[in-house]
């Protein structure tokens, strides 16, 4: 059970990590 939720905690963490960069990128690229 511990080892689920981290790869849980792991996944979202890829995930927001992901967005976040595509987020700047088009940030940027707006300038």
């Amino acid at each position: 059970m511990s080892e689920n939720g981290e790869l849980v905690r792991l996944s979202r963490c890829r995930c927001g990590a992901a967005w976040t960069t595509a987020y700047w990128a088009e940030e940027a690229d707006a300038e």
